[in-house]
């Protein structure tokens, strides 16, 4: 994770990286990431308490190198990491709200593994009963987005030649 202020924007930027997550309830944080086949998580409710993650692989709680492990590469990890820490800042899980950003097919080969993490942020935000807002996900793109804490996510799409 790295954090700077931005003179144009005049907030706060956090940046986290693959296996981080952050939340927050400042209004001049904004928080970005770098997406390929990583899948990112924007969750957030009325009280102004915000978070984001960033997971590689889905993971699965059955697979013996997960137990004992949490592991914030791995979204069933990340996703519960998450929602720890926003219910923490104060957060009500009823008023949550998601937008899922990611599974590009950014690599040359097509391994499955981004469709594959996208499926699982979607079944899982259903599964805790978090209504998705917005979806930007699949295709050839990388993405870099911001979180702005209005709820606004500015996606910057970058092709990617095979």
């Amino acid at each position: 994770m790295k954090s700077g202020f931005d003179a144009v924007l005049n907030r706060r930027i956090v940046e986290i990286f693959p296996g981080e997550f952050f939340v927050w309830n400042d209004p001049r944080t904004v928080v970005s990431t770098l997406l390929g086949s990583c899948v990112a998580v924007c969750l957030y409710d009325a009280r102004g308490v915000y978070g984001m993650n960033h997971f590689m692989l889905p993971g699965d709680l059955r697979d013996e190198g997960f137990l004992g492990n949490v592991d914030g590469r791995y979204g069933v990890h990340a996703m519960e990491l998450l929602l720890g820490g926003l219910l923490g800042l104060g957060a009500t899980r009823a008023d949550l709200q998601a937008k899922v950003f990611g599974g590009g097919r950014t690599v040359g080969f097509e391994s499955g593994i981004a469709q594959v993490n996208v499926d699982f942020a979607e079944a899982f935000l259903k599964m805790e009963g978090i209504p998705i807002r917005a979806v930007d996900t699949g295709g050839k793109l990388a993405r870099r987005i911001y979180f702005f804490p209005e709820a606004d996510i500015y996606v910057r799409k970058i092709p990617v030649n095979d």
